[in-house]
């Protein structure tokens, strides 16, 4: 009975021996886990510098713009025809003929030139009357390319500041009732822009957001229109801005504007014609926020909604994110993946696509 109590308790010593020494390794390995969070440190605090740069959002955009170009000849200046050009004669005298001496403005669109001219036989003059004048129209294309900045207040205003370039080309302009030769313009460049913005949220619809914006700013058009003989003034442009919200952090948007655009061209020895020049914007591009939380810093990390984890290097807790700034931060189960991998593609003609 002694021996055999004896041999029970050996074999139990043995057995707490072993596992002693096979828990060692394990308290080892267990000496940093990335979850386990010290009491007081489940929430810990957001990056401040993160937090700030997350309040400015940045839009980069493209799209289409058309331009309507019409502006009327005053009552008392008259045309000539010469080769192809049509001059304006500002002030006409009433019996304006061959041999008449006349001050003639070329490039009355955009860089306005006089010089003295006599009229000739092969000139073809066109006069207007108190019941007949002369009004121009013509199309412009623009392909503009936009940055913008802008901050949010209160969830629902916009403010901000924008830059942009365009390229723009005009060909012509046609007299509206066919009285006189078309004016060919044939001009095309970059131009410029700056503007500054703001905007009020109007509606909100499961992921899309509706605002209405304003942009009051200068235009350069360019190096063939003057800066000296043109006063452009300011532009201001009316839109709606569509934002469809892939997440908190990053949009794609369309914006259908209106702009109402124009300039004066300052006629010498004559009176000053006023071109107006609204244009049509059709814009579509994406804004962007700096994300505040970081990805996680670890590589094992595969959990996909915002959470906390000791940073591997300091130790520190800190908030970190599970997916890329173009989906869902805390996405509901197939949000982000509502299709599932065997019905994407060619995988749904596979017997196994895993």
């Amino acid at each position: 009975m002694v021996s055999d109590f004896l041999h029970v308790v050996v074999k139990g010593l043995w057995l707490l021996v072993v596992c002693g020494v096979l828990s060692v390794p394990g308290a080892f390995a267990q000496a940093f886990d990335p979850y386990s969070l010290e009491y007081g440190t489940e929430n810990p605090p957001l990056n401040k510098f993160r937090v700030i740069l997350n309040k400015i959002t940045l839009s980069v955009n493209s799209g289409y713009g058309h331009t309507f170009y019409n502006h009327d000849i005053p009552p008392t200046d008259a045309l000539i025809e010469r080769n192809g050009e049509l001059i304006l004669v500002p002030d006409a005298p009433a019996s304006m003929g061959q041999g008449s001496q006349v001050i003639g403005v070329r490039n009355w669109l955009n860089n306005p030139s006089s010089e003295n001219l006599i009229v000739s036989s092969e000139d073809q003059v066109f006069t207007t009357s108190d019941t007949e004048t002369y009004s121009f129209a013509g199309e412009g294309k623009s392909v503009p390319l936009n940055l913008m900045l802008y901050g949010v207040i209160a969830k629902k205003f916009r403010i901000g500041a924008g830059f942009g370039l365009q390229y723009h080309s005009i060909r012509y302009l046609q007299e509206k009732n066919g009285l006189t030769p078309d004016y060919q313009a044939d001009l095309s460049g970059l131009q410029t822009r700056w503007w500054i913005m703001g905007g009020y949220t109007i509606y909100e619809y499961w992921d899309y957001t509706f605002t209405g914006d304003f942009r009051v700013g200068k235009i350069n058009r360019g190096g063939d229109f003057s800066k000296t003989q043109l006063d452009q003034g300011l532009t201001f442009n009316l839109g709606v801005t569509i934002d469809k919200n892939l997440s908190k952090y990053f949009r794609v948007f369309l914006r259908p504007s209106y702009d109402f655009g124009g300039y004066t061209a300052l006629i010498p020895s004559g009176t000053d014609i006023r071109h107006r020049a609204p244009t049509v914007f059709l814009e579509f591009g994406i804004s962007l926020n700096y994300p505040i939380m970081p990805r996680s810093p670890i590589k094992a990390d595969h959990m996909q909604m915002e959470h906390v984890v000791n940073h591997p290097r300091t130790g520190k807790a800190m908030w970190v994110r599970g997916q890329p700034i173009t989906k869902k931060q805390n996405p509901r189960v197939g949000e982000n993946h509502p299709v599932l991998f065997k019905y994407k593609g060619k995988n749904k003609r596979k017997r196994n696509p895993y």
